[in-house]
């Protein structure tokens, strides 16, 4: 014989489960990013890039580092080194406070940014930098970077970046 109490925890299992069942197959699906969506993103992408830039040239380091993700899962690939963890942005912060003196320019004009959801966004271009080293030496770069745009609490944030610089010429 069934006990009301094991007949009420049953009744309630079964209640629960038709509740998760429901939630899980009627929920609909999130809908597609409208053109107007996907555009509105893109240019919030390109305007954050443009004020990062503008952050770099006034080397506002603390402004400009602040638009990366501070968190374990960061990931920054240079060249062939990989630094993981919410510390990159600290040493990579104090390897530039070190090193440089003055930003020239840094320029990205063929700008690729694709929009894979709502808040992810894959920003990849081009790029060359002239800056002036604390000895007082023209360092000219160039390259390619690819940055992935996570928004997180309605600010987007970089968490993984990706550089490769190509020989001088």
């Amino acid at each position: 014989m069934i006990t009301s109490k094991a007949y009420n925890m049953k009744n309630l299992f079964v209640l629960l489960v038709i509740v998760v069942f429901t939630m899980i197959c009627c929920t609909p699906p999130e809908k597609p990013l409208t053109s107007e969506e996907k555009s509105g993103i893109e240019s919030e992408i390109s305007g954050l890039i443009d004020t990062m830039i503008q952050e770099l040239t006034n080397l506002d380091l603390d402004q400009f580092f602040s638009h990366y993700s501070n968190s374990d899962d960061f990931s920054l690939i240079m060249d062939a080194q990989i630094m993981i963890g919410g510390d990159t942005i600290n040493s990579i912060k104090e390897q530039f406070q070190a090193y440089l003196k003055k930003y020239i320019s840094f320029e990205n004009a063929e700008r690729h940014i694709f929009v894979l959801d709502r808040d992810i966004v894959l920003f990849i271009a081009p790029y060359s930098e002239t800056a002036i080293s604390q000895t007082d030496d023209t360092l000219n770069f160039k390259g390619t970077e690819s940055s992935l745009f996570q928004k997180k609490d309605g600010t987007w944030k970089i968490i993984n970046s990706t550089l490769t610089h190509l020989p001088p010429q």
